[in-house]
């Protein structure tokens, strides 16, 4: 049912999550106010106004991110999919692999890291995008190295926008992992000769 719901266009989520809810509490609030109106007429009011209300929170929340940059280049009623996930190979084996992963999600600041053999969860903080991410990590053995396959996704599930949060933990996750090290440098070439060799002197024709 969840990953049916995910495949729904981000618009249309955007609409039936925000218009519904509007136009019932529209709906219950004129029942109260003028008690006489027909059911007919608040049905009517119902459907109107949370389609209009709906339909102006989808064009809202996809201009927004679209001024953000966190729509993917995504109109409004494409999917955006705030789980984000990512496979990625390192040189390094299993155990490795996990330990750099672990150093490389605490370093987007988490509040908790629960780690066993073969992957590891982690939670971040509230940042002013989200209310925190849940963030995972799998290892797999591969030639040459491991796989690691990481997820970010909103702690609160309900979430539909997280401003790209998700695709840039990820982001941080495969820079930290694949940078080379700093002090790589290309091997400086060997003198053979002894210390204190004289350069031998071309005779003299």
């Amino acid at each position: 049912m969840k990953e049916r719901w995910n495949r729904v266009p981000f618009g249309w989520r955007v609409a039936i999550l925000t218009g519904a809810p509007y136009s019932l509490c529209m709906m219950v609030f004129m029942s109260f106010l003028e008690p006489g109106i027909p059911l007919s007429i608040l049905v009517v009011m119902w459907v109107l106004g949370g389609a209009f209300f709906g339909l102006f929170m989808a064009v809202f929340a996809s201009l927004s991110m679209a001024v953000t940059g966190t729509n993917g280049g995504r109109h409004a009623f494409q999917p955006v999919d705030v789980h984000q996930r990512r496979t990625l190979f390192v040189p390094l084996s299993p155990a490795d692999a996990l330990l750099a992963a672990q150093d490389a999600i605490r370093a987007l600041g988490v509040s908790s890291v629960e780690r066993d053999d073969q992957s590891l969860t982690a939670k971040t903080r509230i940042t002013f995008k989200s209310f925190g991410e849940i963030v995972t990590a799998r290892v797999e053995p591969a030639a040459g190295g491991s796989h690691l396959h990481v997820e970010s996704r909103p702690i609160i599930s309900t979430t539909m926008i997280d401003y790209g949060k998700s695709r840039d933990n990820l982001d941080k996750i495969e820079a930290t992992l694949t940078k080379a090290p700093d002090s790589a440098t290309a091997a400086e070439p060997v003198d053979a000769r002894p210390r204190n060799a004289q350069p031998l002197k071309q005779p003299n024709a």
